[in-house]
């Protein structure tokens, strides 16, 4: 562990550092407006509205916002559309300072925490200070925060004590359902009846609410603005398999794909509760339709909760050095699939001996 005045500077530098990138993020927070405009739209009783496009024609007026330079539609499940209703008691800007003052408590949050749950040296808080995903999910005005925070607390701090509410507590997280859908097949491979259960109960009252709250009609509205170019604007810049495609071509993201399939599999097979639990949020990244940088939060959770040390650095140090670009991004994929590898690497001896013997049988 570091010495103290030298974990002292670092945090301190690290800091200051993400206060510098911060003022300039926060000049244009990119997700902030679709937000706000959803919070509008709920206090005004019109949430059967927030996946009309037309229904935000005199907000964007109102608030002076640029189309194309931010995402202005509200794309995330009817339900949480009522977690942002507060912010409409504020001015547009006032409550963007509010959004970006609890994330910056949830990030401090993860940062004392996170190493708690899964059990790591503390010193890894220096490096989560330092986390760039941390860091765009503050400046460009995402919750992915929030949802690192929920996946942190409930597979690894409250699973260990009730297996229930952290199944509850796990579908909160639905308000980004393409994070965190392999979860519930760790929770089958490990035979965590009562969290899957909880899991599927919750997320079950959560799509019925849903539906209650926008009815069909809104229901296609929704999936008509998923396929929107509004919800789709920078697919070069995603950190996925997609993007890897886009930069590399379609036989380069196939062979990812299957390499990383075929790893998932094995941790699944063979890997302990951390192991599937890092696959399952790895290979929800790489294959998920709207991977950005924000979303790789997640892999801080990943990274700490590894058994192997070359793996977790693997995910750790290159953020602290690089800030995420188009060319970047497909770095920390290949970091990714990677890592996976290695964690799937120590298995392969098991496999070939299981191989031998269903062959000699």
């Amino acid at each position: 562990m570091p010495r103290p005045p030298l974990y002292v500077f670092a945090i301190l530098f690290a800091a200051v550092f993400d206060w510098l990138c911060l003022r300039q993020l926060l000049l244009n927070p990119v997700d902030y407006p679709q937000f706000y405009f959803a919070s509008e739209l709920v206090n005004a009783g019109k949430v059967d509205q927030i996946y009309n496009t037309v229904a935000y024609e005199p907000l964007i007026a109102s608030a002076g916002v640029t189309l194309g330079k931010v995402s202005v539609y509200f794309n995330r499940p009817p339900f949480s559309a009522l977690l942002y209703a507060p912010l409409a008691w504020f001015s547009f800007r006032t409550g963007l300072w509010i959004f970006a003052s609890v994330n910056v408590a949830l990030w401090a949050l993860l940062v004392w925490k996170l190493p708690v749950w899964l059990q790591v040296p503390t010193h890894f808080r220096v490096w989560l200070v330092c986390f760039q995903p941390f860091l765009f999910s503050v400046g460009i005005c995402q919750d992915t925060l929030l949802l690192t925070l929920i996946c942190a607390y409930a597979c690894f701090g409250l699973m260990r004590r009730n297996e229930a509410a952290a199944g509850g507590l796990l579908a909160m997280g639905l308000f980004k359902p393409h994070l965190i859908f392999l979860l519930p097949v760790v929770l089958i491979v490990e035979r965590r009846w009562r969290a899957l259960t909880a899991f599927l109960i919750t997320a079950g009252f959560l799509g019925a609410l849903s539906l209650a709250l926008i009815g069909v009609r809104g229901m296609e509205q929704w999936l008509l603005l998923l396929k929107a170019p509004t919800t789709d604007m920078v697919p070069e810049l995603m950190g996925n398999l997609r993007a890897l495609g886009i930069h590399y071509g379609p036989a380069a993201a196939v062979a990812a794909a299957i390499a990383a399939t075929a790893a998932g599999c094995l941790v699944f097979s063979y890997g302990n509760y951390a192991e599937r639990m890092s696959a399952a949020l790895i290979l929800a990244l790489l294959v998920g339709p709207h991977t950005y940088v924000n979303d790789y939060c997640l892999l801080s959770i990943a990274a700490l909760s590894t058994p192997s040390r070359m793996s977790r650095y693997a995910f750790i140090v290159p953020w602290i050095f690089f800030l995420p670009a188009a060319n970047a991004m497909m770095a920390f994929v290949f970091i990714a699939i990677g890592s996976l590898l290695l964690m799937a690497g120590r298995y392969l001896p098991v496999t070939y001996a299981s191989y031998r013997a269903v062959r000699y049988l």
